[in-house]
């Protein structure tokens, strides 16, 4: 598709002249992309980026695009150590070989009481690898030992520990994103799928936990809004 033109309203853009600057965003796992065409200088915003979509997509699969490329821009001059949209799957191979198993970025911050807290980040997270998971559950589990920041200790933060290794066993069903801690509180944010019956076990084991009484909410959220605050 890279080696046709591309037909556009009345315009005719040979694809052969696209040319893409690509910026590495190591902390946010994506690269940033410039878009030229010498006949930008002729269209409108809305074929510009057409244009660059189409590329993008061609290039590297549309999936792939919404893993790992971040900001898209239009220029009407070829950038500076401009590529073309052919090697663009290399430079994504070298972003993204760093995140091949997923970590977590941990942060601190303080409660709405004033206490420190501490906060879990799985990253990178894709939509993309969930497919199915449009519901975002929120599992609150109090633990009763706690340091004098409300923080938790043994044996509770085991416990917490031993909670966590079971959701995880939830497979494709359901995927943990996000973990808060503060205020004598760990709150598990997921994202699940609906129809696969893994609401009722996360209520099962919420109704387990030995340490106060557990809460489970979930809210439809297909476009994993809830996470937004959480990603760098």
């Amino acid at each position: 598709m890279l080696g046709q033109d591309l037909i556009l309203g009345d315009h005719e853009f040979d694809l052969e002249y696209v040319r893409l600057g690509m910026r590495a965003d190591a902390d946010r796992a994506r690269v940033h992309i410039t878009a030229y065409h010498p006949d930008f200088l002729f269209v409108s915003e809305e074929q510009q980026l057409q244009v660059a979509l189409n590329v993008l997509h061609w290039a590297l699969g549309e999936d792939d695009v919404a893993r790992w490329v971040g900001e898209i821009t239009i220029a009407t001059e070829a950038p500076i150590d401009s590529l073309p949209p052919s090697m663009l799957s290399a430079v994504v191979e070298q972003i993204s070989e760093p995140f091949a198993e997923p970590a977590w970025l941990t942060g601190e911050g303080r409660t709405p009481r004033g206490h420190p807290a501490r906060l879990g980040a799985r990253f990178p997270l894709h939509r993309q690898d969930y497919p199915l998971c449009d519901l975002h559950v929120a599992i609150s589990v109090p633990y009763a030992n706690s340091n004098p920041d409300r923080l938790p200790v043994e044996p509770s933060s085991g416990a917490l520990r031993a909670f966590e290794k079971k959701l995880a066993r939830l497979g494709d069903r359901a995927v943990l994103a996000v973990r808060e801690t503060g205020d004598g509180l760990r709150v598990f944010h997921l994202y699940a799928d609906p129809d696969s019956g893994v609401i009722s076990e996360l209520d099962q084991l919420a109704a387990g936990w030995p340490e106060g009484k557990a809460k489970v909410a979930s809210t439809n959220d297909p476009g994993w809004r809830a996470l937004a605050p959480y990603q760098p």
